[in-house]
């Protein structure tokens, strides 16, 4: 039992180590003959880096580029949450760390640090820049940069009206994309025409890199209209009649040809994939048939612990995997279940 006990532990440790922010980015980074490459794209660096971070995970991050880049990041600024800087007593980094958001909501400072992040982006002026942006899970809020026609505290009441109203974190985005100067890959678009590479951890169920702190440096043709979702969610009448004013304006539509000469690299290096990949491994290393079945699970926490409940109880009465997973409800009888023909 013990041996069961410390393996389970093992696994756990590994689903950590597999979403750890520090190394994958270190991994990531890896500097070869005064290059990095990142999937297909190759950076050439030569003191030439100027790095943007922010987001829960924007400490770990940064340690993990500057151990890799060094001095190749010639200035950095990060925008974390409050508390961040106590963990720095012993840390020496070159980025400027700044705090905001407090209880992880847009505040002044947090507008500030977004508003310094702004304007590094708008001093690149060569493709021989490098803009390496670090993202991660509550960035949104630690990018706090409204629209001028609107105040933060307009903004604020906006997406208090919407959560209030049942909207989900995706229909949030979608209105913060349009009340931002940055959001929706609008600091992508600033720091043009320099390289743009953004190194990414999620914590959006999916993935969606638009939605991941609202998306500043993904680019896309713009495919939502936050009006009908606001009209949608009955908050229309609720928001401030400068944000009404603001979204009625004709807008802008991004368009292909718009974005097509920016050159921006998004990337995530950690996500739920990851750390459950992490977990798989060990176990079948230990002789364990291990399926990951679902990446992306959206259940109410007591429904899905009885789905949990039941799969076990299906197990051990001697049914196969792919017929527990039936009897729990989580495929239906035509669909193989994930992990079974392939892992995700």
């Amino acid at each position: 039992m013990n041996e069961l006990r410390d393996l389970c532990l093992h696994a756990f440790q590994a689903a950590i180590d597999g979403a750890q922010p520090y190394q994958r980015v270190r991994d990531t980074l890896c500097l070869t003959n005064g290059c990095v490459k990142v999937g297909q794209r190759i950076y050439q660096v030569n003191h030439n880096i100027h790095l943007a971070a922010f987001g829960k995970a924007a400490l770990d991050m940064v340690r993990g580029a500057e151990d890799t880049l060094d001095d190749h990041i010639i200035e950095g600024i990060a925008s974390v949450p409050r508390g961040t800087l106590q963990k720095l007593k012993n840390i020496n980094l070159r980025t400027k760390f700044l705090e905001g958001a407090t209880n992880n909501l847009p505040d002044e400072n947090a507008c500030n640090n977004a508003r310094l992040i702004e304007e590094m982006a708008e001093r690149l002026q060569t493709s021989n820049d490098i803009f390496l942006v670090l993202v991660s899970g509550g960035g949104s809020a630690l990018l706090s940069a409204p629209i001028s026609s609107i105040s933060l505290d307009d903004k604020r009441k906006t997406i208090n009206a919407m959560t209030s109203r049942g909207a989900d974190i995706k229909q949030v985005n979608i209105v913060r994309i349009a009340l931002s100067r940055l959001k929706g890959g609008k600091l992508a678009q600033i720091a043009h025409p320099a390289k743009i590479l953004a190194i990414i951890v999620s914590d959006v169920v999916g993935d969606s890199l638009e939605f991941i702190a609202s998306g500043p440096t993904v680019i896309s043709p713009d495919k939502y209209d936050p009006v009908i979702i606001l009209k949608r969610l009955n908050a229309w009448d609720a928001i401030p009649s400068s944000v009404q004013a603001a979204l009625s304006e004709p807008y802008k539509m991004n368009s292909a040809h718009d974005i097509e000469h920016i050159d921006v690299h998004n990337t995530i290096v950690a996500n739920n994939k990851s750390a459950l990949l992490g977990a798989s491994e060990v176990l079948r290393k230990n002789g364990y048939q291990c399926h990951v079945v679902n990446t992306a699970v959206m259940e109410d926490a007591n429904l899905f612990g009885f789905q949990l409940a039941n799969i076990i109880n299906a197990l051990i009465a001697g049914k196969s995997f792919y017929q527990a997973l039936q009897s729990a409800n989580m495929i239906s009888n035509n669909t193989a279940p994930y992990g079974v023909n392939s892992t995700i």
